[in-house]
């Protein structure tokens, strides 16, 4: 029987046979080095799992066969050889411009989020922007507020030069944009989005928005979504919020007013944010949507997200790796199956192989291009992070923190650093996990590269020798294929 099998996108094993190598290897032979960047495991102590980032594709063959194809390839049978050379070769020109290829096969969106306040009613302990000394918790002034606009109906006006109809979003963002004392700010925001036509977004603690269900109402008709959390039970919810109002944040605002949106129609995302300190609430925030009616509701979108420290400044132990929130996901919905509307939004360089091995959890991140870490450095989607000081920054982690100000509004600023962090850094291109991490988050490598990459790299191991390769296993087992018996016939 042969033992060398491809897996397919979706995660299945294809046997390959040696005419169906040959018949695969009609390519130019590669340079000496071309293998460099093939990641070898051990699936036992006969079979191994070869990975190529780059090209997305994984193949299982015996251990001899990846030994030699990794330290000394001429040892191969040469229909085996032609076959991994063909299968794992790259070159920087062709793949430069299936690069480009995929950018063009996105359309680009167009989405301000406009922070009026770095100001909180909450300090949640998992924060990373709260903890700044350096914020300025002002409320966005009038003149300042104009002059915001204005730069904003420039660029749309400049977006729908050609297609009047082209979608704008307007998004609130902070600090907590939702508060009493920003109310005049957002309801002039609201105006303005209308008389733009663009969608509005907002993220919000929900500590205070029953202030603002009558601007909502009003404005239902442009409110795409409202994203606010609840982080297990009531007890742990609380415990993490370390809110400075004695208002109960859980019962008597929360759920109660998630319900109340629901009501009148407009769409919510309830987000859980995990770590090591509440993972095991993630059930009870499950029951918590079930007995809410907001499990399977086509208003709601149950997100999960992962606690995390991009600029190495929290110092926080209860920090989960993406590899192992991923881990504790698999175990906690092989208990208990996920609702149809559950969203993970955290997988970094795990995601391409949580999409073939089915434990993608819906995530799609939209603005996400091929060889890039996330949608903030790709240039897919035009993005900027608007403050009360007319700054400008370009993601949800860099927003406030002036050490990765791109300029404000006034100034020429650009965003071309961040799209030229990809795969194609020769860092990146040298490294056999390039093809997933990317170059990483733009912000982990200004602060620590070694830092991150080493991360990377120990998250990755960790995904395959916990997830894939049990998941790998329990697939030959049930093709009733041996794991224990070295089979390299035509090698």
């Amino acid at each position: 029987m042969n033992s060398n099998f491809s897996i397919s996108k979706e995660g299945k094993l294809i046997p390959l046979s040696p005419p169906q190598m040959l018949k695969k290897a009609q390519h130019p032979p590669p340079s000496e080095n071309a293998l460099d960047h093939v990641l070898s495991y051990a699936i036992d102590s006969d079979h191994s799992l070869l990975i190529d980032s780059f090209h997305n594709v994984l193949e299982i063959t015996d251990a001899q066969t990846a030994k030699h194809l990794l330290n000394s390839p001429d040892k191969l049978s040469s229909p085996l050889k032609q076959y991994y050379q063909a299968q794992f070769t790259r070159d920087l020109n062709s793949f430069q411009q299936r690069y480009t290829e995929s950018l063009q096969q996105k359309e680009k969106r167009l989405i301000f989020f406009i922070c009026p306040t770095y100001s909180c009613n909450m300090h949640c302990s998992y924060c990373y922007q709260q903890g700044s000394k350096t914020l300025n918790r002002e409320m966005i002034s009038p003149e300042n507020l104009q002059h915001l606009f204005a730069w904003i109906t420039q660029k749309i006006v400049e977006w729908r030069k050609n297609d009047p109809l082209k979608p704008v979003g307007i998004a609130l963002f902070g600090g907590e944009p939702l508060q009493k004392t920003s109310k005049d700010v957002v309801k002039e925001i609201f105006a303005f989005a209308r008389a733009q036509n663009a969608f509005i977004t907002i993220t919000t603690n929900g500590m205070e928005l029953q202030h603002f269900l009558d601007l909502l109402i009003t404005y239902r008709g442009y409110i795409a979504s409202i994203a606010t959390t609840i982080d297990g039970s009531k007890e742990m919810h609380d415990k993490r919020r370390g809110k400075t109002n004695p208002t109960n944040s859980f019962c008597g605002t929360i759920i109660d007013i998630i319900n109340t949106l629901l009501q009148i129609g407009i769409h919510v995302s309830v987000g859980i944010n995990l770590d090591y300190s509440n993972i095991c609430d993630l059930q009870n925030f499950l029951d918590i949507c079930s007995e809410n009616k907001w499990v399977d509701n086509s208003l709601v979108t149950l997100e999960i997200g992962r606690v995390d420290d991009r600029c190495y400044n929290l110092n926080n132990e209860q920090i989960m790796s993406e590899a192992a929130l991923i881990e504790a996901l698999i175990n906690c919905n092989a208990k208990k199956k996920f609702p149809s509307n559950i969203k993970a939004a955290f997988m970094k360089t795990s995601m391409a192989l949580a999409s073939q091995f089915g434990f993608l959890f819906n995530q799609n991140e939209y603005g996400r291009g091929w060889l890039h870490y996330c949608w903030s450095s790709s240039p897919i989607d035009e993005v900027y992070y608007l403050d009360s000081e007319l700054d400008v920054y370009r993601c949800t982690y860099s927003v406030g923190n002036k050490e990765f100000v791109l300029g404000t509004i006034h100034d020429s600023h650009t965003l071309s650093s961040w799209f030229t962090h990809n795969a194609f850094q020769k860092e990146c291109w040298d490294c056999p996990l390039g093809g997933y991490c990317s170059g990483g988050c733009v912000l982990s490598a200004q602060k620590n590269q070694k830092r991150q990459c080493r991360y990377e790299l120990e998250n990755f191991d960790y995904l395959i020798n916990t997830s894939i390769i049990p998941l790998i296993r329990k697939k030959l087992s049930e093709a009733q294929l041996p794991l224990n018996k070295k089979e390299a016939q035509y090698v």
